[in-house]
């Protein structure tokens, strides 16, 4: 794996064939709780994240475009990409949340489900059914994989817990890796 420096990204290119680079996404969004025995309380950590080297690259793009004042949250997003393993699109487990993927998550605390796909800002619809890779959760959700739990913000405060449950659609499990 070779990393790439996302600070110094305007020097350098991210290629395809790149199959390292390392990153962070809303790092108080992402967690994963676990058992901690020897502790004997549960403790948080963040859950591996995977991403195509497509998306990389047009990720770095979009921010390339985005002036700071426009995009408050683009540090947040450049270090969860930083802390991700870039695969080749083909090696990307069909279980992986990728741009443009549709994901079916549970409420932990209803038990109800809802779905979502993971879009570039251009492609946002106003019903309600996608979610911007520029918005904090949208950040949060890039290459989490089924089974993986995230805490959601509420409005008006506080948190839900949500579990993906199952990522019903995947370009690159459907072979589409120019969409």
């Amino acid at each position: 794996m070779s990393p790439v420096d996302f600070d110094n990204r305007k020097s350098r290119t991210i290629e395809p064939d790149q199959v390292g680079v390392t990153a962070m996404l809303v790092s108080s969004l992402i967690t994963t709780t676990h058992n901690n025995p020897h502790l004997g309380n549960k403790m948080t950590i963040k859950p591996k994240i995977i991403i195509s080297s497509l998306d990389a690259i047009r990720l770095e793009k979009l921010m390339d475009a985005l002036p700071d004042s426009t995009f408050p949250d683009k540090d947040d997003l450049e270090a969860e990409l930083a802390r991700a393993e870039v695969v080749d699109p083909k090696e990307i487990p069909s279980t992986v949340v990728t741009m443009n993927s549709t994901v079916r998550f549970r409420i932990e605390s209803t038990s109800q489900d809802f779905y979502l796909t993971l879009v570039y800002p251009k492609d946002v619809e106003a019903n309600g059914g996608t979610i911007s890779i520029l918005a904090p959760v949208g950040s949060a959700l890039l290459g989490l994989s089924q089974g993986d739990e995230i805490e959601w913000p509420k409005p008006g405060g506080g948190v839900l817990q949500v579990r993906i449950e199952e990522v019903t659609y995947q370009p690159e499990r459907s072979g589409e890796y120019l969409r």
